[in-house]
Parts: C-alpha cells; structure tokens; sequence
C-alpha cells in the first residue's frame, strides 16, 4: 500500500495511489495541505487488449486492489480533480460505488466539457456531468481557473500538437514554498507550450505522464520522442526542480530506460530524481502490462 511521502515536500503530503508502474493505468494521486485533501485523477484501468492478449490475473487483482483503494482514500478527500474524460482518470461510469465514493460530497473540479475538447470526450463529458452533478456538493469547470486550494493550467494537447485525443488540464497545489504540478496525458511533455507552462510554474516536484514509446514507429514518431527527451532535459535545466516521476504511459514499455536513456543520464548529471511511481514509494516498478506476453506464456 502506497504510503504519504515527506522527503521531497515540506508542506505538502503525497501518496501515489495507483499508477503504471503499480500495473494499472492511472495516476490517481491524493494530496493532503493543511488546508485540504485533493484527489487528483481518481480513475483505473487496464488495457482489454495487449499483444492480442487479454489481461492476466495478476493484473486483474492489482486492478481491483487499486479501485478499492482510490474509494477508501476518496471518501477522505475534500476535492476531486478530473483532468480530462479517460477512464484511466475517472471512474468508469457502470460502477456506481466507485462513482458515488469518489463524487459524493465533495467539491469537483473537472476539464471543460465545451471548449477544447474532442468529439468523444464531449460525449464522455456528458455523461460524467449527470453523473457527478448529483452526487458531488459542488461541480465547476476547471481549465485556467484558480481556486482556494488548487489552481489549473488552460488545456494544454494530450500530448502531440493537434492531437486527435483532444486536450487535458494540469492541477498545480501551491502551499507555502512547495509547488506540485500534476500533468496527466501530456506525453512527455511533446508540446512546447505544455513544456513552457510547466517551466514558468517552476514546480518543486513534477507528476509527469511519459511519452508512449510503446507506440515507437507507430502511432508515436521518434521525431516526437526527441521533442520528448528534449523537453524533459530543459525542464530539468530551467526549473528548481528536484524530483520528477515521470510514469503513465511511458512504462507500458518494458524497454522506457532504453528510450528515455538520454534524459535519465542528464538527471543524475543534474543530481534531479527522475523515477517511476513505484520508484518514489521505494518499490522496484512492477510492468505487468509490459510484460503481458511472456507472463501470460507462464500461466
């Protein structure tokens, strides 16, 4: 069980909650100030289909571990942050216990179901909104908005420029000298206006969603993943920042470190802690989906 984290933070209190390198797709992330208690994307999934395969067991209880885990935290949390319309950032919407753990009472900030959004999240959007509405003591619109406890960037791309997957928004906690940025999808971050938010916040510690480099060749260029790289390196350079977890995405490789070597070397060059999730929590990262084909040959 993931456990509050203070080495990095002064005034703020971390658990990383479920992630990529815990074997689920998420970055369900529980902050805690003296203030408040934020849920930043409290969703999890696993991939229905890898390799042509379906998931193994193994990654079935992790999934089921990690729900019931982002409920029990939930229920504690004053705000609940949604980044934008994926289920491996809110709950799905046939699970009304997880819906009703997760709404239920609280103060919902959630991505704007009308302007920079795409086709499908609109329509995702829209159930979210019927859903939560009648649960939730309170639901607004986020993008650019600042709030008491919480402030959100304007949509930036998931991930590329023109991405056909629409836009997300980023969640920035300030208390006292810290500054925490949650950036979900942004895939690296590609984008150099992504890149440029992120600098100009100039955050104590970075919730960093990789660059999908399982998609190298593919759906992912690697024109796009030096854009990555590359911007990684000068956040690291132009930002007080010491420790970044970069995660999501990025991990669905069984081979990250490879891709992602350069900027892992700048980091220990920079003395910046560069790590997965499970890493930070001082766990060895646990990549079942990666590893989805050799496992499922074991069973």
């Amino acid at each position: 069980m993931a456990r509050f984290k203070n080495k990095v933070l002064k005034n703020i209190k971390l658990r990383l909650v479920a992630f990529d390198s815990f074997s689920t797709r998420s970055m369900a992330t529980f902050v805690e100030t003296k203030k408040a208690k934020i849920f930043i994307d409290p969703g999890i999934a696993i991939a229905p289909n890898r390799y042509g395969l379906p998931p193994t067991k193994q990654e079935l209880l992790k999934l089921e571990q990690g729900r019931k885990q982002i409920m029990n935290l939930s229920r504690r949390a004053d705000i609940v942050t949604i980044s934008h319309y994926h289920f491996d950032h809110h709950p799905f919407y046939d699970d009304l216990q997880f819906n009703k753990a997760v709404y239920e009472g609280k103060i919902v900030y959630a991505k704007n179901p009308e302007k920079n959004i795409n086709y499908s999240q609109k329509k995702r959007a829209a159930v979210f909104e019927s859903i939560a509405s009648k649960l939730a003591k309170k639901l607004e619109w986020c993008d650019g908005e600042s709030f008491e406890h919480v402030r959100f960037s304007q949509p930036v791309w998931h991930g590329v420029e023109k991405s056909r997957l629409g836009f997300v928004v980023m969640t920035i906690i300030n208390e006292k000298n810290d500054t925490l940025i949650h950036t979900s999808d942004v895939q690296g971050p590609v984008a150099k206006k992504t890149r440029d938010l992120i600098i100009k916040e100039d955050p104590s510690i970075i919730i960093l969603g990789g660059p999908p480099t399982y998609f190298l060749g593919w759906r992912f260029s690697y024109k796009d993943l030096n854009k990555a790289l590359n911007n990684v390196i000068s956040i690291m350079q132009r930002t007080r920042v010491k420790t970044i977890i970069i995660d999501h995405h990025l991990v669905r490789d069984k081979h990250y470190k490879e891709r992602f070597s350069k900027a892992f070397a700048f980091a220990e060059h920079l003395g910046v802690n560069l790590i997965t999730a499970a890493e930070f929590n001082g766990e060895e990262p646990l990549l079942l989906e990666a590893r989805r084909d050799e496992l499922s040959r074991k069973n």
